[in-house]
This record gives C-alpha cells, structure tokens and sequence, in this order.
C-alpha cells in the first residue's frame, strides 16, 4: 500500500532484541526499485526498545519522498513493531 507521508521524518515503535534487527527502505510510486540512499542496504539497524526509534539511512533521517506516495519495507528479525509516525 502507498501512503503519502504527511512528514520527511519517520519514527518507529519498536522492540528489538540485541541480536535482532529492522530497517527501513523506501520506495516511491510503482517503479518497482527502492529510492536511491533508502535502501535496505543503506538502512540504519534498529535495535533495543523505544516509542521513537529515528529511522536513518547511513545516518540521514529525511525520506525524501517528495511529497510523492511512498511504500515502506520493513523487514525484521527478533523485532515487534507496533507503529510507525511520519514526523516534519
């Protein structure tokens, strides 16, 4: 499902065991490819428990969607997610 982020900042709801992850990678309209610099290859692991995990991408935090509908990719390993919040 694509969603048009009211924000350029994402926050995670998340608990994450020390031997777990989750990333984030975004992608814009249906082209099918990850937004260049927000792939899952340049995602920031998440790791512990917090209300607000920042999202970064080899430590940069904007989206950069554009204002465009985006699609989020999470994958995760030893992690519960319980909520995601777009943030200006």
């Amino acid at each position: 499902m694509f969603v048009v982020p009211p924000g350029d900042r994402l926050r995670v709801n998340a608990g994450v065991a020390p031997s777990g992850c989750l990333k984030v990678a975004v992608r814009i309209g249906s082209s099918g490819s990850d937004l260049p610099g927000r792939t899952l290859a340049k995602s920031d692991r998440l790791i512990g428990t917090s209300l607000a995990h920042r999202t970064t991408w080899k430590n940069e935090e904007a989206i950069g969607h554009g204002g465009k509908p985006a699609m989020l990719r999470v994958p995760m390993k030893q992690a519960e997610l319980f909520e995601l919040e777009f943030v200006e």
